[in-house]
């Protein structure tokens, strides 16, 4: 009887030991970094809504793809990216107008980002009122080769745009 208590005491020990060495091994990112890095990304988002200098913005999304990895893991900036395309779509009270330049700028950082979670969120932006957003949605398709985008892709060859159907 005691040797089985022993073998279980040390089956629960390898077991605890395998799942340190596991965590170690694969990159194990605790919680809380996870959330910093979401709200250093989130205030990044914020910062390039409040700006209207393009360059500036430039700046804040190429910041934004370069956090977007963690310990060799990506598509912490995905989320961010997509707030910054929604918050694009409302209409400023003070000149009533929608910010083409942010959804331009969340458009042209999920393209960068190499994430399977990336392409359900880019494809959803190719009903975009703005043809310069559905062009760049398009260029992103192309370039990081999403083939599993084009069934969204082919009903959009009617476009009243004629750049956005040769795309």
């Amino acid at each position: 009887m005691p040797t089985k208590v022993r073998l279980i005491r040390v089956a629960v020990c390898v077991v605890l030991s395998g799942g340190l060495l596991w965590a170690q091994g694969a990159a194990f990112i605790p919680d809380r970094d996870v959330r910093e890095r979401k709200a250093k990304l989130k205030s990044l988002a914020d910062e390039l809504l409040r700006t209207s200098d393009t360059h500036r913005r430039v700046m804040l999304r190429q910041k934004m793809v370069e956090l977007d990895t963690l310990k060799d893991q990506g598509g912490f900036a995905i989320e961010a990216f997509v707030y910054l395309y929604r918050q694009g779509l409302k209409t400023d009270p003070k000149t009533h107008r929608k910010d083409v330049n942010a959804r331009l700028q969340a458009v042209i950082g999920l393209s960068s980002i190499s994430h399977p979670a990336m392409v359900r969120e880019i494809r959803a932006m190719m009903s975009d009122e703005s043809e310069a957003v559905r062009l760049r949605v398009l260029k992103g398709i192309h370039d990081n080769a999403i083939i599993r985008a084009w069934e969204q892709v082919i009903p959009q060859l009617d476009d009243p745009n004629i750049e956005v159907r040769i795309w």
